[in-house]
């Protein structure tokens, strides 16, 4: 206590809250758009990630399009803090429309935000991202694989 290890742990307990809410509102097959929980996406819900900040700004739409046309329904999860530099990053980009509509759901206080791209399917009960029971410590997920090669959604590349 005196230097502060139950605090932090208590501040990073949003990694898990995030992970865990994907694995149970989205399908296996989802994609989630993200940056700073990209990691606890992937071991707590073993969904793919694709990082925001590694995109192309002009990419966003057509990254979106690309995901769907190959069966992958995509979501977008966001810090608080996040939102104005992905705003920023993709301006003029459609996809910010689903930031405009608000988010499907979110962290008490509205520190996660979780929208659902272009009707992306949800199992949701709740509008609100539930905080995970700290006496609950959640196992990766038996969909998260380090071994072999990485998902992959292969395209054509046109000039």
């Amino acid at each position: 206590r005196q230097v502060g290890v139950f605090q932090a742990g208590e501040a990073e307990q949003k990694y898990v809250d995030a992970g865990v809410f994907v694995d149970r509102v989205t399908p296996p097959e989802a994609v989630v758009v993200s940056m700073q929980h990209s990691g606890s996406i992937r071991y707590y819900s073993g969904r793919l990630t694709l990082r925001y900040d590694s995109l192309d700004p002009a990419w966003l739409d057509r990254a979106i399009a690309t995901l769907e046309q190959n069966g992958r329904p995509v979501y977008l999860l966001l810090d608080e803090w996040e939102e104005v530099p992905f705003r920023n990053r993709f301006a003029g980009q459609r996809a910010l429309g689903a930031l405009e509509a608000g988010p499907a759901a979110e962290s008490r206080g509205g520190g996660l935000r979780f929208y659902a791209m272009n009707g992306a399917p949800l199992s949701l009960t709740s509008r609100r991202i539930p905080h995970v029971s700290r006496s609950r410590c959640p196992d990766i997920s038996p969909g998260f694989s380090t071994a072999g090669r990485p998902a992959r959604v292969v395209t054509s590349h046109r000039p």
